[in-house]
């Protein structure tokens, strides 16, 4: 049995799935398996991946789904690791990362989720743009995760496979939850109060930024989408004596104000206003939409990514 299962998810990134694949390789952690689910791609991802000799990598190519979540969900199902790293194919590790992780493990019985922070970099030249900061966790995770947003990312989060072999988690395939099935599997763990996340404050890989990323070409879609995610959380009985509504508003309306923030990035300014309006209308005492509203008005481009 490996270790460790690395669950590489990829559509449609065969420009970029070498890198990604080659950091895995270059790992100075050797005992695990390399899981590679492709949703269905079209391009050359499939030629790039058999470019790899390697005895632990196993590649399935299912039928397009257009869900993360499915094919997230069929890597598990593959994977025999007591860990499962989750991998994007358009993101990159540093060597020492499937490493480092395993000590904390091995260190610590009791965690059992850990994230680590990553660089992002702009994928057309690799210029690392700024640090993007996971932590720091506290006891009352679900709580953090409502009021601060969601403070994990597939390709930095490590787990022990029973969560999903044992207790039966598995990523949400609901197309309501499309892109941010990772948030909703997150706050599900917490909700439960069984398990311990881990936060480890150092950069062991890097998110490569695209613009035909899952938040920004389908802007939308993903807002409606971390909506209904607030308004399902909403419906538990005892949400509201936590005293989570108002701040949940506020929540709304930085999402909102988010997707104000990106339709003006791709001067779509008449979506971006009516977004701004929509973020105001929900949380009037939320300052920053007051701050961009005329820049849209006036079709003035903000830097968004």
């Amino acid at each position: 049995m490996k270790e460790i299962s690395v669950v590489l998810t990829t559509y449609m990134l065969g420009k970029y799935i070498r890198v990604a694949i080659e950091s895995v390789l270059k790992q100075t952690f050797k005992n695990y398996e390399l899981i590679i689910i492709d949703d269905g791609s079209t391009d050359s991802t499939e030629q790039e991946i058999f470019k790899f000799k390697d005895e632990r990598i196993k590649y399935i190519r299912q039928d397009h789904s257009g869900l993360p979540a499915k094919a997230r969900n069929k890597g598990i199902e593959i994977a025999t690791g007591k860990l499962i790293a989750f991998f994007d194919g358009d993101d990159f590790w540093y060597p020492g990362k499937l490493q480092r992780c395993l000590e904390i493990f091995n260190n610590d019985s009791t965690v059992d989720i850990l994230c680590h922070d990553l660089s992002f970099s702009r994928l057309n030249d690799g210029k690392v743009f700024k640090r993007r900061f996971f932590g720091p966790y506290q006891d009352d995770m679900y709580k953090q995760l409502l009021l601060k947003g969601n403070a994990l990312t597939a390709s930095s989060t490590v787990m022990k496979r029973s969560i999903f072999s044992e207790d039966r988690y598995l990523f949400s395939e609901d197309k309501k939850f499309f892109s941010t099935e990772d948030y909703d599997l997150w706050l599900r763990l917490a909700k439960s109060k069984r398990y311990r996340f881990f936060y480890l404050p150092e950069i062991l890989g890097a998110h490569r930024v695209f613009e035909n990323s899952a938040t920004l070409s389908n802007i939308e879609r993903h807002t409606l989408n971390m909506l209904y995610l607030f308004d399902e959380n909403e419906k538990d009985p005892g949400f509201d004596e936590k005293g989570l509504k108002r701040v949940i508003k506020k929540r709304k309306s930085q999402v909102m104000f988010s997707a104000a923030l990106a339709f003006n990035y791709h001067k779509k300014f008449s979506q971006s206003l009516a977004w701004h309006l929509k973020a105001i209308k929900q949380y009037p005492l939320y300052l920053k939409p007051y701050l961009t509203f005329f820049a849209s008005l006036f079709r003035i481009k903000l830097g968004y990514l």
